[in-house]
Parts: C-alpha cells; structure tokens; sequence
C-alpha cells in the first residue's frame, strides 16, 4: 500500500492555490455576474448597501466596487424591456437611494405606485440606480453601466455637494475603478480626477488580493434567500433632526462668502456632467436638482450642509448653465416641506417621497409626450 506524503499534499495545495491566484489575476474573470439574483430569486429593488454593524441584520452590503455585482442583484438586469413600457432610471446619491425607507417607499416606489402613462400609453416604470454616496463621477460610472437596459429617460439628480470633488468619496469610489475613469477621462476630455491613485497591482488582482470583495460579493448570494423571504434590505430606525440644523459643519468651511464664489465654482464637475449628455446622447437624460431642508429663520444657512449664498450663487449658476447647454433640468430644492426631512438635509420621510413624487411626476409626463 502507498503512504501518503503530507508533505507532498502540502506542497501540491499551495501550487495549486499559487497557481489559481495567478490565473485569477491574468484573466480577471467577472465574478460578480455570477449571481442567482434574477433566475432563482428575484432581483433586488436597489443597489445592495447597508452600514457596516448592519449588515447581518439588513441582508445587504455594500459592494460598489463590483458594478458588475450591483447590476446582477437589481431587477434591472432581468426585466427585459416590454413593448408597452417607457422605462425610466434614477440615478443620484442615498436620498435617492432612499435612506431610511423601504423599496416601495422611495422616489422611485413612490413614483412607480402612481402608475403613470405616456400620451401613447406606454407604461413609465421606474428603476432604482442610486447609490449612497454624494458624487457624480460614481453615477458616470453607473450611467454608462446602465444603458445597455435600454431606458427611454434618465433623471440624474444633483447637489451642491457631490458637485464638489471629495477626498473620501475619491478614495472609496474612484480607486477601485481608477481604469475605467481614466478610458472616461480620455473619451470626453475630463480633468484628471484619478490623480493621487496607482493601479491595482498584479498582486492586488489575485483572489488573495480581492479577497474582502469576493467575500462581500459572497455575502450577498447568502442575503438573498432571507431578503427574499421578508423583504428587508437595510435597517431602518426612527430617525428625526436632533439640534439645531444650522450649524455644526465643516462642508464648505473653506468657503466663507461671495468673495469665495469664483473659487467654489471652479470647483463643479460641469465636465462629469457634460461627458454623461454625450454619452447618453440618445436617450433622455433629465437633470434635477434635488430637494434641501430649508431653514425658515435667520441663519445665514439653509442646513447644516449649506450656508445660504454659497447655495443660491449655485443654484443660479447650473440653472443659467443648464440653459445654456440647452440641457433638460428641473429645480425642485423647495419641493419638500421641511417637516420630512429625516436625518440629513437631503434625506426624506416616505410622505417627503411622496411630495417629490408629485411635484417631479408632470415633469415627467411632459417631457416622455415630447420625447416618445
């Protein structure tokens, strides 16, 4: 009878674990269109994310850094398109995504439940694409990703803040997808947001390497049978303002007043959003500039986020540049009463949902009769 040599099984182990971390690494498979969202399951209303502690208790986490990973849980991978159907995406930042609030209770469930009809009678439907983080590169990256869905009408909605490069969102979302910003930035001519980020190294590419978001794409394979089963994607807690709402921020304390503006200004990614009209020159693509908590006493903020000249002088200058470009765009900042502001200045109760909702829905019928 032949022994067994521990050593050798030792030995032949880590060759071949060598050996698939450098084939992982040469032929980058696409892992993260492996998923049995959308043919076992169904396909998830958003985007996967949740907060770190909660992730066990919201059946979700977040895995930006795999767009590929994202598309194959949402059900937009999975409806193909019907004949009767104006089929219409969101993209934007957590309000959007809908923080605090189940699916149906969103923007897009809001809209979606209100079962709205072109002038040829074509169903709109409604696609959740947001994602929690204030940045318009990241909804460039997720706009390009998206049109092989074929929508009919992309509403990107904007805000003073993720107009602003931010070193924290950079970080997060840019370096994972430094290659594909650096193709964008070399298709539409825009600035050299990638700077201060290396490549991934071979190293890097390994299954080693990409272990913590081959395990994050692990996890949200797991989450889908539990999500399935009662519908819970993130935690949702009883949030509400707590303080003073005017004070307490350091966003935009470089900033101090209109002496300050042409600085700030030259600041907005006006190149993002330009690079996103051509990219998506043949679809509809709506601009809108989303709801504020509005303070209605003598602060001289709107919010904690916004100090009132900084925001009005914005406001102005993308409404005068909008126009210009001939650009379709919507400023619907005041459209929520500030009673449904939870707890942010951009984040919505469901019954705020619901007045942005209304106030955005005849917007859109019009302009879907205009552009069948």
């Amino acid at each position: 009878m032949k022994t067994v040599s521990p050593l050798r099984v030792v030995v032949k182990a880590l060759f071949l674990f060598l050996l698939a971390n450098l084939l992982f690494a040469w032929f980058k498979p696409p892992v993260g269109r492996l998923s049995i969202y959308n043919w076992w399951l169904p396909g998830r209303e958003r985007f996967p994310f949740e907060e770190a502690e909660n992730i066990y208790k919201g059946y979700n986490i977040p895995i930006f850094e795999d767009l590929d990973a994202n598309f194959s849980a949402h059900r937009v991978s999975a409806e193909r398109k019907q004949p009767d159907e104006y089929r219409v995406f969101l993209l934007g930042d957590s309000s959007i995504w809908g923080a605090g609030n189940v699916p149906t209770d969103t923007l897009a469930g809001q809209l979606e439940r209100m079962d709205l009809r072109t002038c040829d009678g074509r169903r709109i439907r409604f696609y959740n694409l947001g994602f929690p983080k204030s940045f318009l590169l990241k909804d460039l990256l997720v706009l390009e990703r998206s049109l092989p869905y074929e929508p009919d009408m992309v509403l990107w909605f904007i805000t003073l803040y993720g107009l602003t490069p931010s070193e924290i969102e950079e970080a997060d979302l840019l370096a994972p997808h430094l290659s594909d910003i650096n193709r964008l930035a070399d298709a539409y001519g825009l600035r050299n947001y990638g700077r201060g980020f290396e490549h991934a190294s071979f190293w890097e590419r390994t299954i080693v390497g990409r272990r913590m978001t081959l395990k994050r794409g692990l996890l949200i394979q797991l989450f889908a049978l539990p999500w399935a089963a009662t519908g819970i994607d993130h935690v949702f807690e009883n949030v509400s303002w707590a303080g003073n709402q005017t004070t307490g921020t350091t966003y935009l304390g470089q900033y101090h007043s209109t002496d300050d503006w042409k600085k700030l200004r030259r600041t907005f990614m006006m190149d993002v959003i330009e690079a996103g009209h051509t990219m998506a020159a043949n679809t509809g693509l709506v601009f809108v500039n989303e709801p504020i908590y509005i303070d209605d006493g003598d602060s001289p903020r709107y919010n904690v986020m916004y100090p009132k000249w900084a925001y009005d002088l914005y406001r102005e200058y993308v409404r005068s540049w909008m126009n210009e470009k001939h650009y379709p765009y919507a400023d619907l900042w005041n459209a929520v009463s500030p009673a449904e502001f939870t707890d942010s200045p951009l984040h919505l109760s469901a019954a705020g949902e619901y007045q942005f909702a209304a106030e955005l829905a005849p917007f859109i019928q019009d302009y879907s009769c205009a552009n069948p």
